[in-house]
């Protein structure tokens, strides 16, 4: 066989974002997937999910100042009670903020 029947065409520059794309899902479908299969819970299953698939919230996790922040005792307990408030004002139809 000759050296030109088995070369493949070179990839166009348009399909590079897609396998990126491509390549960051298969990642996050084998991260839930391993993360299924030590039995964590479907609810931070979910939660997972939220976190992999936004890059505003996965670029804050992983900032430095944001883990530690993570890391102090209370955060957690102030974490939840902002979350609610929010779900009840997005219940109630406020409009979202912006912190921008």
């Amino acid at each position: 066989m000759s050296e030109t029947a088995t070369r493949l065409p070179a990839d166009p520059p348009c399909r590079r974002p897609l396998r990126g794309a491509l390549a960051r899902s298969l990642g996050l479908v084998a991260r839930i997937h391993t993360m299924r299969r030590l039995g964590l819970a479907e609810d931070v299953l979910d939660a997972a999910r939220l976190l992999m698939t936004s890059p505003e919230l996965r670029d804050a996790l992983n900032e430095p100042a944001v883990r530690a922040l993570f890391r102090q005792p209370s955060t957690a307990q102030e974490l939840a009670m902002i979350l609610r408030l929010a779900a009840r004002s997005a219940a109630q139809g406020a409009p979202p903020s912006t912190l921008h």
